[in-house]
């Protein structure tokens, strides 16, 4: 990572996580309503690692130990423009969050928790607030564990139910952003 400025280094944490999904029981409530993934190409520069694969690759095609002189150094690490990445979710968020599920664009409605992407506090806070939502619903870890990126949702699906505020039967929202910029969500019965 090729962090400019120190409040964007201090954002991120490190953890790795996954969900494994199955069919419930006849006798079990859960399941997954909707599931909604969206691309905005016009953010593509604003989370990115410019080298790296087959475009720009590390190393020499000719020696694999060899620098590619093509290469820089700051093309092999990520690099973010945290505010206009926001700005784009913003413009972007209700939207999608509409498309996911009607209602959610203006408030939780029946939902009962939120797990969002923890990308950062104001972030957060942003996006709770652009679409009404209260933030004693959303399952916070971004103060204890940072941004984990992709991580970060089963980190705090983890968290709200290891700690007792998911509870089976709650109806939650998980969502996030990655680089493209890219949008997910899904709503299910826990």
């Amino acid at each position: 990572m090729r962090m400019p400025r120190a409040t964007q280094a201090t954002l991120f944490g490190d953890g790795a996580a996954a969900c494994v999904l199955r069919r419930a029981g006849w006798r079990e409530g859960s399941r997954l309503h909707a599931a909604r993934v969206e691309t905005y190409g016009e953010g593509a520069a604003l989370t990115q690692a410019r080298g790296g694969g087959t475009n720009l690759p590390q190393h020499s095609p000719e020696d694999h130990h060899a620098p590619n002189p093509a290469s820089d150094y700051a093309a092999n690490h990520f690099e973010m423009d945290g505010a206009g990445a926001l700005r784009l979710v913003l413009q972007h968020g209700r939207g999608f969050m509409e498309r996911l599920w009607p209602g959610l664009s203006r408030s939780l409605g029946s939902i009962t928790w939120a797990v969002p992407h923890q990308a950062s506090g104001l972030a957060l806070e942003a996006i709770l607030d652009a679409l009404g939502w209260p933030a004693e619903r959303a399952i916070r870890t971004i103060d204890t564990l940072g941004n984990c990126v992709a991580a970060s949702i089963p980190l705090t699906l983890h968290e709200g139910i290891a700690s007792g505020k998911i509870r089976r039967g709650d109806k939650c929202v998980l969502f996030g952003t990655g680089a493209g910029l890219s949008f997910g969500g899904i709503v299910l019965t826990y």
